[in-house]
């Protein structure tokens, strides 16, 4: 049977990151709120044990209102037609504020974990073939960034086809995780980026990231690496005229190279 797991998860009045396994997947990092149903089949790991995890910060130079944050996340499973809000099963959930805890601004931060009770995993390769890490060597940084870096570049020079390229293992596995055809999934890639790169008359604008401004942190029990932009923004951010996006990087080491994975 195939199964889809979705992270559904919401909050407002805080700076939120919550996930699994140590990977910010819904964030808040405006306090605008959020609220998101996101698939994560890629990163439920076999053998280990998985968390649903939460991470509340309150602003210090904000005055502490009390329950002015509200936050709640879980994991679900969905069977192909399924959607999150009629799940098959709840994996796990957490849920702020808890009617067990008196809150004040020495609440916080708040940081949760819940285990998962996962019992089919989906068929993807990253967890059996990236290497577990405990450190990075400045080498591996530098290997890491210029990676990165690559991605940036290509997607200034709107090389759709380039900016696939690097990604190819992520989509192949990731299309493998979600049941579909790695080869299909990456003639999708192909195309949405050539729309979303082609020339609309609107300059394409990104500041490099540098071994000074970029953070790298080992996650998913020491399989990845989710590289940011001072801790807290996606490596590479573009603008497109009033527009920005940006992708999330996350490397592995796959015999012995550094490749993109997530």
């Amino acid at each position: 049977m195939e199964l889809y797991h979705y992270l559904s998860a919401s909050s407002t009045g805080a700076i939120a990151e919550i996930g699994l396994n140590g990977v910010p997947i819904v964030q808040d990092l405006t306090l605008k709120g959020v609220r998101s149903d996101v698939p994560v089949n890629g990163w439920l790991i076999p053998g280990e044990k998985n968390e649903l995890t939460m991470r509340l910060r309150w602003l210090k130079e904000m005055p502490f209102t009390p329950a002015k944050v509200r936050a709640k996340a879980r994991v679900v499973t969905v069977v192909a037609g399924g959607t999150p809000a009629k799940p098959e099963g709840v994996l796990g959930s957490i849920a702020w504020p808890e009617a067990t805890v008196v809150e004040t601004a020495d609440s916080y931060p708040v940081e949760r974990a819940v285990p998962l009770e996962v019992r089919d995993f989906p068929p993807c390769h990253l967890w059996r073939d990236a290497a577990r890490l405990q450190t990075l060597s400045a080498g591996d940084r530098k290997e890491i960034l210029a990676l990165t870096e690559a991605l940036r570049t290509r997607t200034l020079a709107r090389d759709a086809a380039g900016v696939v390229e690097l990604q190819k293992y992520k989509i192949e596995d990731l299309a493998r995780a979600e049941y579909h055809d790695p080869g299909e999934m990456l003639g999708i890639a192909r195309q949405q980026l050539a729309w979303m790169l082609a020339p609309d008359g609107n300059e394409l604008v990104s500041e490099p990231l540098t071994l000074e401004t970029a953070t790298y942190d080992i996650v998913a029990h020491g399989r990845v690496v989710l590289v940011r932009r001072q801790g807290v923004y996606p490596a590479v951010q573009v603008r497109k005229g009033e527009r920005e996006f940006g992708y999330a990087v996350f490397c592995a080491k796959i015999s012995d190279t550094w490749r993109v994975v997530r």
